[in-house]
C-alpha cells in the first residue's frame, strides 16, 4: 500500500480529551502516534468520517492545548474500541501552532537518535 502522509508519523503517547460537537462531552484517550498535520487515537466513541473535533492535548511543557481536527477515518480495532485517524484543520486557529512546535521537537530528537547509533 502506498504511503499518503505528507509527514513522518512517530509513536508518541501524549494524554488527551476530545469533544464532538454541538453536544461537547468530554472523552479521555492518549495519542498513538502524531504527525505534521495529524494524529492517531483510541476511543470507545466512533466519530464518523469528516466530522469535526476538538482536541485537548496535553504536551510536555505546556498546559492543555486545544486543536480543531477532522476525521479522515474511524477503524473498529475491537468490539468496543475504535482507532481513530484525524487531521488538523486549521493551523492558524486555537493551539495548532504549539501542536507543530512539539511535533518538530519529537521529530528532532528521533532524528539526533538515529544518527547518534
Amino acid at each position: 500500500m502506498q504511503e499518503r502522509r505528507e509527514y513522518h508519523r512517530m509513536k508518541v503517547s501524549v494524554p488527551m480529551s476530545f469533544c464532538i460537537p454541538p453536544d461537547f462531552s468530554r472523552c479521555l484517550s492518549t495519542t498513538l502516534d502524531i504527525g505534521g498535520t495529524g494524529l492517531s487515537f483510541t476511543t470507545a466513541v466512533a466519530p464518523q468520517p469528516r466530522q469535526e473535533l476538538l482536541l485537548y492535548l496535553m504536551l510536555p511543557g505546556e498546559e492543555k492545548v486545544e486543536v480543531h481536527a477532522r476525521v479522515i477515518r474511524t477503524e473498529r480495532i475491537s468490539p468496543q474500541r475504535f482507532k481513530v485517524g484525524v487531521r488538523i484543520v486549521d493551523p492558524i486557529k486555537f493551539d495548532e501552532k504549539k501542536f507543530v512546535k512539539f511535533y518538530a521537537g519529537q521529530l528532532k530528537e528521533l532524528f539526533s537518535k538515529q544518527k547518534d547509533q
